[in-house]
């Protein structure tokens, strides 16, 4: 067996653990009932106790380097997602303490795998891994059935059902870990499918997996490995529903997996639940001798249901630096205006228009004067807009823009020379920008940057109305 970098606990600990397991297990595969595909064959739901084996995943991102020593310390990953909490006295002398986010390659892995270095360090006391989670990690599971996984020197994923702290309000779950190699959060029991974003009368099927399996529950010898990850039997799943009922779309069960049709009438800002009930009784054992024991355990997974009429605002803004050619005046202009998308027509509903300012007024550099000539139009002066809607090389719908502008003029100055005579600069005819924009059709705010560069920045923001 490879070195676990777990604590070694209780035998109590083991025993809820194996009533975990065995519960979750099915007695007997080959009397369920169930012919659901996935990884099953033969209509059965075969479970592989061999620890999966896959490739060390590719770094992601820079990695975070801490020196921390005897006096103990802590360090976080670059996207806060890992905290490690080394106490007093586990480490005998300085050490360079990095944490290098990968590419998950686990079979049930939450988010990013984190490679902890020095591969291989020995603490003298348990230090403590906490992740810091989302509703979007835990989307279609439970905090509780959270676990932490590692992998070892030849790419195995094991697991040590070490006893773990659950922080629903801090939204953390945390464990104790003795030495350093590749960790990966894991969910025991997880909805999965795609997609998660429907139209209407899109469709989609989703099914209740499980990511652990006990190598040998008869032998007591405690081993853990995490197989590839295979159906729940269907006897000990019921109850998919939908948190709106028929409103929010059709369900057709079928045991341990469902398919989903969205409705042919979706209001915007729509948001469904799909949840299952899994008749299990499951015991999770937390630290300070907290038990927490569950029957007919309820999962849900979040479903974003987008209407095809949508309208959308969009705030266009033009800044730029420099423009009287002087000292360094920042110019902006914009507008608002408002689009409907409905299936693949777009269509132009109109705009507000906002005047051209700039800060400061005036200027100088040594005895050169700039100050700026006020107008109406400015550069950004939209009077209508022509488009269209695609689908990107992603499957994500996005609407195209082609913007029309009327008697747009680059900024006007009024310049005075050291000598005292002065002229007028700028106030030329401008094609007006933006000259065209898309973004994606879907149901949130989004922002977008056409140009950023050190004289100008071109941007805009998506607002859906509901």
């Amino acid at each position: 067996m490879p070195l676990s970098p777990f604590s070694g606990k209780s035998g109590l600990v083991v025993i809820i653990f194996f009533i975990f397991l065995s519960c979750v297990k099915s007695p007997n595969p080959d009397n369920n009932n169930n012919n659901n595909s996935g990884n099953n064959s033969g209509g059965n739901n075969n479970t592989d106790t061999t620890a999966a084996i896959t490739a060390i995943g590719i770094p992601i991102g820079n990695s975070v380097t801490q020196i921390i020593g005897p006096t103990g310390g802590s360090i976080k990953s670059s996207d806060g997602k890992i905290e490690l909490t080394i106490p007093a006295s586990a480490l005998n002398a300085n050490t360079n303490i990095s944490i290098q986010a990968l590419s998950n390659t686990s079979p049930g892995g939450i988010g990013l795998a984190y490679d902890l270095l020095p591969n291989g360090t020995q603490f003298n006391l348990p230090i403590t891994f906490t992740f810091h989670y989302s509703g979007d990690d835990v989307d279609g599971t439970d905090p509780l059935l959270l676990f932490l996984a590692f992998q070892d020197s030849i790419g195995a994923w094991d697991v040590n059902l070490d006893e773990k702290d659950v922080d629903t309000t801090a939204k953390t779950v945390s464990f104790d870990v003795h030495h350093f190699t590749i960790f990966s959060i894991e969910a025991a029991i997880r909805i999965v499918g795609e997609p998660h974003e429907f139209k209407v009368n899109e469709s989609g099927s989703f099914e209740v997996r499980q990511f652990l399996h006990s190598s040998n529950l008869l032998s007591g010898d405690g081993a853990v490995t995490e197989p590839s990850s295979y159906l729940i039997p269907s006897n000990y799943v019921s109850n998919w529903k939908l948190t709106g009922g028929s409103a929010d779309g059709t369900l057709l069960p079928s045991g341990n997996s469902v398919y989903f049709q969205s409705p042919s009438q979706i209001d915007p800002g729509r948001t469904t639940e799909l949840s299952v009930q899994i008749q299990l009784h499951t015991t999770i054992r937390l630290k300070k001798a907290k038990i927490i024991d569950f029957y007919n355990k309820i999962v849900t997974t979040k479903l974003k249901l987008i209407p095809s009429k949508m309208r959308f605002s969009i705030d266009v803004e033009d800044t730029l630096w420099g423009t009287s050619g002087v000292y360094n005046d920042r110019y902006i202009d914009g507008a608002t205006f408002e689009v409907e998308v409905d299936g693949n027509t777009l269509t132009y509903l109109g705009q507000t228009n906002q005047y051209p300012s700039v800060t400061p007024t005036s200027g100088s550099n040594g005895n050169t004067k700039a100050e700026w000539v006020p107008d109406q139009t400015g550069i950004t002066n939209i009077i209508g807009a022509t488009g269209y809607v695609g689908t990107d090389s992603l499957g994500n719908s996005f609407a195209g823009l082609l913007i029309q502008h009327i008697g747009t003029v680059i900024p006007k100055w009024h310049i005075t020379n050291p000598d005292g005579t002065d002229y007028l600069f700028g106030g030329t005819a401008s094609p007006g920008a933006p000259a065209s924009l898309s973004f994606l059709v879907k149901d949130s705010v989004q922002s977008y940057i056409g140009v950023k560069s050190q004289a100008a920045t071109l941007a805009w923001t998506v607002t859906p109305e509901h």
